[in-house]
């Protein structure tokens, strides 16, 4: 495992989960803005969490979303970040604040097949799952999946672009819940 990585490497594993996190906000269904949480770490290593509500469906568009926002890094520039080296604090912070995340992401997750797994092998059982002896409907729904996400990725990525440029700064974005001003009738 590296200890550290390039400033574009950052860059894209930023946007990778920024991604996650836009489209969590956009695609919860409830009357509340939920809580979402994003870290990465110094050596490449990130990690999103919501507390919203999703169906199945939605959680496989925004898991393929990330691969398609790393693409973004070509369009957008790396920014500069304000020290090129992590200091000491932002070091001792993401120690700290790291285990705190992770031990909620692994608590959130009661279903074996969303235990901390690599996106493409979500969506992949995701796909499987319903039509376990039907491989043309794996594809299809793979498809479809990934294109959902590709659209709403470009839909929403000045968005993506923003909340990237900040994790890309402090390491951690936090997204507190807030209800719907908006009554729904």
């Amino acid at each position: 495992m590296k200890s550290q990585i390039t400033q574009k490497e950052r860059f894209r594993v930023c946007l990778h989960e920024s991604a996650h996190v836009v489209l969590w906000l956009k695609r919860t269904s409830s009357l509340l803005r939920p809580m979402v949480k994003a870290v990465v770490y110094e050596n490449g290593n990130g990690q999103a969490h919501s507390t919203g509500s999703l169906s199945d469906f939605s959680y496989a568009i925004i898991r393929a979303a990330g691969a398609h926002a790393e693409r973004l890094s070509k369009t957008y520039p790396t920014p500069k970040r304000q020290s090129a080296q992590p200091t000491e604090k932002q070091i001792s912070s993401e120690k700290r604040i790291a285990p705190a995340i992770g031990k909620i992401i692994k608590q959130s997750f009661s279903s074996d097949i969303y235990k901390l797994k690599i996106d493409s092998q979500v969506v992949a059982e995701f796909c499987i799952t319903l039509y376990p002896d039907k491989p043309k409907e794996w594809v299809r729904r793979h498809r479809r999946i990934n294109a959902i996400a590709r659209h709403e990725t470009w839909l929403y990525r000045e968005e993506i672009v923003n909340i990237a440029k900040k994790l890309y700064q402090d390491s951690v974005y936090y997204a507190p819940a807030e209800k719907d001003p908006h009554v729904q009738t």
